[in-house]
């Protein structure tokens, strides 16, 4: 027969499977070491709201971390971290639970400990909160924010319009597991103008698995599949005299998997040189 399992790989990556054996088949034992493969960097948090009835979604997600994490290994360097917003008191405002982590249970404990008291859900702030410093986003990796929601757009101080400058500035995704409609259409807006999805929440409560597979593939296309620039300066010569005419050549190279698009380049001129 054929057993398969799922398991997230950390710094341990040396497997071993065992079969006790029975009366009829001998015990057996197999182990590997599966290679460490360089992958590229993903931070990906989640902004769940805690409003009063975000008990069954959050148990949901919650109860598919592991399925969660698997997916992102696939591709990427993940991290995972946690924004809560729409909880009673002052916390209806966005407030980090976990920083971004690859330490699985600390992101377990983290969804454990979120609230369901509160009635105004200011999901807009939540995504230009999930981008300020504090929440442990790599400088080098990229971003997926995912927002977890069951009630219309709502905003505090932040505009729609701050939320998508700071969507651009960190060229981070955004995907929206909401409820479709007129009341939703700027999350949704948000969402697939920073080259992200949509996807139903009413689908995600009665079955999350597949909302979550497809999200996580989808922030592991979004993680690898973008435009990488890597930029050459070139005289051709290895010495210069003094009041000789140099023609620098500036070469930019997209390398990445994805269109670069609005590319400029800006090149400072060494001491010493004079732009004729």
């Amino acid at each position: 027969g054929v057993a398969e399992a799922r398991v997230p790989l950390e710094d341990d990556r040396d497997l071993v499977s065992r079969y006790a054996g029975d009366a009829v088949h001998a015990a057996a034992q197999d182990a590997d070491s599966v290679p460490r493969v360089p992958q590229p960097p993903g931070d990906v948090l989640f902004l769940v709201d805690e409003s009063g009835s975000m008990g069954g979604y959050q148990a949901a997600v919650r109860a598919h971390v592991l399925l969660i994490a698997s997916e992102l290994a696939r591709g990427i360097d993940y991290q995972i971290g946690l924004v809560g917003f729409g909880a009673d008191g002052q916390d209806y405002l966005p407030h980090t639970h976990l920083p971004a982590t690859d330490e699985l249970t600390d992101v377990e404990a983290a969804l454990a400990g979120l609230r369901t008291s509160g009635g105004t859900e200011p999901g807009i702030d939540a995504v230009v909160h999930a981008l300020e410093p504090g929440t442990g986003l790599r400088p080098e990796a990229a971003t997926c924010l995912v927002l977890v929601g069951d009630e219309s757009t709502q905003r505090a101080s932040a505009t729609v319009e701050d939320a998508r400058a700071a969507l651009e500035e960190h060229e981070a995704v955004l995907f929206a597991i909401v409820s479709p409609g007129a009341s939703t259409q700027d999350y949704q807006d948000l969402a697939t103008g920073s080259g992200g999805a949509v996807f139903d929440i009413a689908a995600f409560g009665r079955d999350p698995q597949p909302v979550l597979e497809s999200l996580s593939r989808s922030c592991v296309t979004a993680v690898t599949e973008r435009p990488d620039l890597v930029t050459t300066v070139d005289d051709g010569r290895d010495r210069v005299a003094a009041g000789e005419h140099v023609t620098y050549t500036v070469t930019v190279e997209n390398q990445g998997a994805a269109d670069a698009t609005g590319v400029e380049i800006t090149a400072a001129l060494p001491e010493g040189l004079e732009l004729v």
